[in-house]
């Protein structure tokens, strides 16, 4: 499944690894990788068969974004709160 996804993801990631990427070939880079995942997807059996959808993915990494972005802010306000009652 790696083997078949690696070429696609590693030519977007190159793309942004440019000192200057135009803003109106993110785009059309993002959608041409979309498609080419997509096509895999639909076209493999096995593994890649059974990927989830896309928006199923973004919705997963959104979640774990945000888990992890709410639990380094408590970790920062539970450090303030015990800076402020060892002054106080």
């Amino acid at each position: 499944m790696l083997k078949d996804v690696l070429p696609t993801l590693t030519k977007l990631s190159v793309f942004f690894q440019k000192d200057n990427v135009g803003l109106a070939s993110v785009e059309p880079m993002v959608k041409s990788t979309i498609a080419t995942i997509q096509t895999l997807r639909n076209d493999l059996q096995g593994e890649l068969a059974n990927l989830p959808s896309l928006k199923e993915l973004n919705q997963q990494v959104l979640t774990s974004i945000v888990k992890k972005n709410f639990n380094r802010q408590v970790l920062m306000q539970g450090k303030s709160l015990l800076m402020l009652a060892k002054h106080s």
